[in-house]
C-alpha cells in the first residue's frame, strides 16, 4: 500500500482562535486523514462538538478523511454520553479508551484504534478488525521489528485483501507514554484537579521535567506524559513502508509543522529519504523505540 500521511490531534490546551487557526492551514496541506477533537481531558471546553464537526465538514470538502478522536481515559457518565453523540455523526472515530470500543461496536461505527489502546498481539488485532476495524496505531514503545512479527500473525489469522486494515506508525511529535487519572499540569500548580481551572493552557507544549542532573526526562500534558525530546521517524519512513505500515502519524507540536509536511510528502511522492528543511522546528530528537533502544536516544541505521 502506498505511504500516506496522517495528523493526530492537538494534545495541547489550545485556544479556539489557535485551533480555528491551525486546522485553516491543515485544509492546505498535503495530508491524508485527519483526527479531530479532544483526546486528553473533558474540561478543556474551547471548542464544542459543533465546533468541531464544523471544521471536520471544511477538512472534508478539502479532501481529507476526517476521524472524530475521543478521550484516551473515560470516567464520568458525561463522558460516555459524549462518546455516543460523537460515534452518531457520520464519521468514523478513532478509539482511544476501551469503553469507546464497546460503544462502537454496540452502534455499528467504523472505528481506529489510537496509540493509547496498547495492542501488542496479532489476536487481539484480528479480534478487533471483525469488529469493524478499520486500522490502527502501533504503540509508540514498540519497535520495527514487532510491527513486523504482530503483522504476520495477524495475517495468519485474517485474510484482509477484500477489507485492507491501515497501519499507523507515530513517526513524528512528542511521542505519548502513560495516562493517569491525576492530572499532572493541577498537582504542578499546587491546585486539586476538579478545581484546576484549566491551568495547562498556559503549556502550549505542556511543562518540560528534568532529572536531579538537569537531563531533560518528560513533559507532563494534563494527565498525559509525554516525552522531552520529539520522536521523530521520518528519515525512515521508508523502512517504516517495509516494515507494513502505511501511514505516518505527525503529532501537533506548537511550531509550524507545516514545512516539515510538504517536505515529507515530496519525499514519498517522489520515494526519496526525507530531508530536513532548513525551515523545521528547532527541536531535540529521538527515535530509540523503533529501533529496540532506550526511546530517548537518538540514532541512524
Amino acid at each position: 500500500m502506498a505511504m500516506k500521511i496522517s495528523l493526530a490531534p492537538v494534545s495541547y490546551h489550545w485556544s479556539a482562535k489557535r485551533l480555528f487557526d491551525f486546522y485553516n492551514r491543515v485544509t492546505t496541506l498535503p495530508i491524508d486523514r485527519v483526527y479531530l477533537g479532544e483526546s486528553i481531558c473533558s474540561k478543556r471546553r474551547e471548542l464544542k462538538l459543533d465546533d468541531w464537526l464544523g471544521i471536520a465538514l471544511k477538512l472534508k470538502e478539502a479532501g481529507k478523511e476526517v476521524v472524530l478522536s475521543n478521550l484516551a481515559l473515560i470516567e464520568a457518565r458525561s463522558e460516555v454520553a459524549l462518546m455516543k453523540k460523537i460515534c452518531q455523526q457520520g464519521y468514523s472515530i478513532e478509539a482511544n479508551d476501551w469503553s469507546a470500543v464497546e460503544i462502537a461496536t454496540q452502534l455499528g461505527t467504523p472505528f481506529y484504534a489510537g496509540p493509547s489502546l496498547n495492542i501488542y498481539h496479532g489476536k487481539t488485532l484480528a479480534l478487533l478488525y471483525h469488529q469493524n476495524l478499520k486500522g490502527w496505531t502501533l504503540p509508540v514503545e514498540l519497535s520495527g521489528d514487532d510491527l513486523s512479527a504482530l503483522l504476520a500473525h495477524f495475517n495468519e489469522l485474517v485474510n484482509s485483501q477484500d477489507r485492507p486494515l491501515d497501519c499507523e506508525v507515530f513517526s513524528y511529535g512528542f511521542a505519548p507514554l502513560a495516562y493517569s487519572a491525576r492530572c499532572f499540569s493541577a498537582h504542578a500548580d499546587n491546585v486539586a484537579k476538579d478545581d484546576c481551572r484549566q491551568r495547562c493552557i498556559q503549556d502550549e507544549e505542556g511543562i518540560l521535567l528534568h532529572s536531579q542532573e538537569r537531563e531533560a526526562l518528560f513533559r507532563i500534558n494534563g494527565i498525559q506524559t509525554q516525552s522531552a525530546a520529539c520522536y521523530n521517524l521520518l528519515p525512515y519512513w521508508q523502512n517504516i513502508q517495509k516494515k507494513g505500515a502505511n501511514y505516518l502519524r505527525i503529532s501537533p507540536t506548537a511550531a509550524d509543522i507545516s514545512p516539515l509536511i510538504i517536505q515529507l510528502n515530496q519525499s514519498i511522492q517522489h520515494n526519496e529519504i526525507y530531508a530536513t528543511p532548513s525551515n523545521e522546528p528547532p527541536l531535540d530528537y529521538c527515535n530509540g523505540y523503533w529501533f529496540n533502544i532506550p526511546g530517548f536516544q537518538q540514532t541512524s541505521y
